[in-house]
């Protein structure tokens, strides 16, 4: 667990993540992630212990928090799709835009989220998760303090019906 934040560490995620894999490739439990990026790296500053209490207070028992590294909180969702995994990541974001901070703890925050696929192992996630926020980092500094990234593509065809689906009246 780490001290300056109450999180598991990568050791506890990279186990727990693999754990998940494999329950959805035995049940098909789907589960999300996301990545969180931040260019303030010191979890003692206020604006950093603003969004790890905003965490922990919207997240449930079964997710798993976790710092990955210095600057990046990783957290899996399961049992969770895409589409809700984005409403967790909105919450995020309208609260930490919304919060007035001093002039001096200015910060961003690049938020990936994701979902698992079919074929996923731990590395391909990560990757996954760390182009969204590299492809982000590569365009201007954004307007707003927060930035949600997602597979579009991903979330339209979560939304769609499958066609194995049946309507019964």
């Amino acid at each position: 667990v780490d001290e300056a934040t109450g999180f598991g560490n990568c050791v506890r995620y990279i186990q727990k993540i693999n754990e998940m894999i494999d329950e959805y490739r035995r049940y098909n439990h789907i589960f999300s992630f996301i990545m969180i990026k931040s260019n303030k790296c010191d979890f003692k500053m206020k604006p950093t212990r603003f969004l790890i209490d905003l965490i922990k207070n919207q997240t449930r028992k079964s997710d798993l928090i976790a710092k990955f590294n210095e600057e990046t909180l990783l957290i899996l969702l399961p049992h969770t799709q895409l589409r809700n995994s984005l409403i967790f990541a909105n919450n995020l974001k309208v609260n930490v835009n919304g919060h007035m901070f001093e002039d001096d703890d200015q910060f961003n925050l690049i938020i990936s989220v994701d979902s698992i696929e079919e074929g996923d192992v731990e590395r391909v996630i990560y990757r996954r998760l760390e182009d969204m926020v590299l492809e982000d980092l590569i365009e201007d500094v954004p307007e707003e303090r927060v930035t949600i990234k997602f597979n579009e593509d991903k979330l339209e065809q979560e939304t769609k019906p499958h066609k194995d689906s049946t309507n019964v009246h």
